[in-house]
């Protein structure tokens, strides 16, 4: 698939295509990501960040390898692009991590899961205001 030439059907397998609940996608959200993406230089720089991300692009954290901050890290259980198993050791680079994983969910999390997603947030968020 040339994705230049068909970005409606590529939003839609990229997105209602991998998804677990297809119903998280509506046909409106689908043309407002198409319509996004067809603007001049936006689907190279989307594509770009997987590239870079793929060429070890993110490998270099700088300074002493660590994020020192409280982390959340929301993940679907059932994400195709990046399964689970992406998490593991990731508190070697992020000391002070919390994952929550969402059974039955996929990639798009926040489409899928809003309000748990948000309550995870609204409870990390409001346990580390004063730290």
């Amino acid at each position: 698939l040339a994705i230049g030439s068909n970005i409606p059907r590529f939003v839609e397998q990229a997105f209602r295509g991998w998804a677990i609940d297809k119903s998280a996608f509506t046909d409106e959200d689908l043309a407002t990501y198409s319509a996004a993406l067809a603007q001049p230089g936006a689907l190279t720089a989307a594509l770009n960040y997987y590239r870079g991300a793929a060429r070890g692009g993110f490998r270099s954290l700088g300074g002493n390898g660590q994020v020192s901050m409280p982390t959340l890290l929301i993940w679907g259980e059932k994400d195709k692009a990046l399964g689970k198993e992406t998490t593991y050791g990731t508190e070697q680079y992020v000391p002070d991590l919390r994952i929550h994983y969402i059974p039955n969910c996929s990639h798009w999390v926040q489409q899928e899961r809003p309000d748990e997603v948000n309550a995870q947030l609204l409870a990390f968020l409001g346990h580390n205001e004063h730290q």
